[in-house]
């Protein structure tokens, strides 16, 4: 697998959330994530772009405003359906629903329940996720850059675009401990998820 370096796209499952070299700040992506453990695995330098909380409509943005180089290989880690954002000139407003557990916190609390009583629909966010894998897919094949899709889970809906690997994170998260959060999938996990990473891309690519 010849390329000068690994971009990685996601939320915190991507981020690296709460590993250790980074707990409690979580300032920095981790160099124990998955991006991180892949590129070592691969011998290229990584830029991990993934931003906790993200939806599937804020990564397919940050593909798009990305400088990429012709010799860049892709990775993308889709997040949760019921995540979204909105994106003004200045501003990016992450809305999930996390807004509706801890009102207090949270100064723009109004824009994202007015979201989920009036405007969240299952099956429009379902069409918003396969909309979003579509463009990337296009965006990047119209640039020639390798590009590879994986899912936070697998369910009887998930989408089956070419590039999506048949990896099962969630799996992989369950049955492997979890941060200091109690949430977030630890070392081993990500670990893992590098090396299976690597034997399917590696495998893909003879």
């Amino acid at each position: 697998m010849e390329s000068n370096r690994l971009v990685a796209f996601g939320c915190s499952l991507t981020f690296g959330s709460n590993l250790d070299d980074i707990h409690p700040d979580n300032n920095t992506p981790s160099k124990l994530a998955w991006p991180q453990a892949l590129g070592d695995l691969i011998g290229i330098p990584v830029d991990n772009q993934a931003s906790p909380g993200a939806s599937n409509k804020e990564i397919l943005y940050n593909i798009l405003k990305y400088d990429f180089s012709p010799a860049d290989i892709v990775f993308i880690c889709w997040t949760y359906l019921d995540r979204w954002c909105i994106i003004t000139k200045d501003l990016l407003f992450k809305i999930g629903p996390w807004y509706t557990e801890h009102k207090d916190a949270y100064i723009q609390f109004n824009k994202a329940d007015a979201f989920y009583k009036y405007i969240h629909d299952g099956h429009d966010m379902w069409l918003e996720f396969n909309n979003n894998i579509m463009l990337a897919d296009l965006y990047l094949e119209s640039k020639n850059i390798k590009h590879y899709s994986l899912l936070h889970s697998f369910s009887s809906d998930s989408p089956t675009h070419s590039n999506i690997l048949n990896i099962d994170y969630a799996k992989i998260r369950k049955n492997n401990p979890v941060t200091l959060d109690g949430h977030h999938p630890g070392e081993q996990a990500h670990k893992l998820l590098a090396q299976e990473l690597y034997r399917y891309t590696n495998r893909n690519n003879r």
